[in-house]
Parts: C-alpha cells; sequence; structure tokens
C-alpha cells in the first residue's frame, strides 16, 4: 500500500468501522453490508477481495 499518510488513512478507516459497529447494533446494519463497506475500503488501497 503507497499512502501520503497512513496514520490518518488508518484513523479514517477505523472510525469508518467503529460506526459500522455502532450501526449494526442500533439500526440494523446486515452482515452484507457491513461486508461491501470492508470490501470497498480494501479496494481503495489497491487490495484484491475475492
Amino acid at each position: 500500500m503507497v499512502c501520503e499518510d497512513a496514520a490518518e488513512a488508518a484513523r479514517n478507516i477505523m472510525y469508518i468501522l467503529e460506526e459500522l459497529k455502532v450501526s449494526a447494533q442500533t439500526t440494523g446494519v446486515t452482515t452484507e453490508a457491513v461486508d461491501r463497506e470492508i470490501t470497498y475500503i480494501m479496494g481503495t488501497l489497491g487490495m484484491v477481495v475475492k
């Protein structure tokens, strides 16, 4: 992974994952929705997800 500010990228990913966790507990976000978000994040980092 090449990133100008890896610490900032990691912090943003952490915020997204924490919000998904809260949303799953309060609004019923499905596991499929969480999987899609994680796949999207990993894709933007250039990681291949199967």
